[in-house]
């Protein structure tokens, strides 16, 4: 799900996305706005078998809450949980299997910085 006012930010977030991934040779079919909070808080889902990821650019609250929108999280953090999905990817496909042990971590730190690196070559609407 995403706010109205996130469309053209989230189309910047996922062109980021499908760059690194192609540098780093991550099949990656679909990177998409996240479409509801989960309940352990995750901001973002990799299906890995699917090639996709979602990423919570905005909270919104439960309906039953009263489903108002959040300010959106910061792009620092929208940038780490973009390379951290990504990194489950990665893994799953180069070892069949994903987690967040220490393999996972070498690649989730490379991927931070080479989605740091892209993110300072495209323009991001604020």
């Amino acid at each position: 799900m995403l706010h109205p006012d996130d469309t053209e930010y989230f189309a910047n977030l996922r062109e980021i996305g499908l760059r690194v991934a192609l540098m780093e040779g991550i099949a990656v079919r679909v990177i998409e706005p996240k479409r509801r909070p989960s309940a352990d808080g995750a901001l973002g889902l990799a299906y890995c078998f699917e090639q996709r990821i979602s990423v919570q650019v905005r909270p919104k609250a439960y309906k039953q809450d009263g489903g108002a929108w959040f300010a959106r999280h910061s792009h620092e953090r929208n940038l780490l949980t973009l390379a951290h999905e990504l990194a489950h990817l990665k893994e799953y496909q180069t070892h069949g299997e994903t987690g967040h042990g220490p393999r996972f971590r070498q690649y989730e730190a490379a991927l931070v910085a080479v989605v740091t690196a892209e993110n300072a070559r495209v323009p991001v609407c604020a």
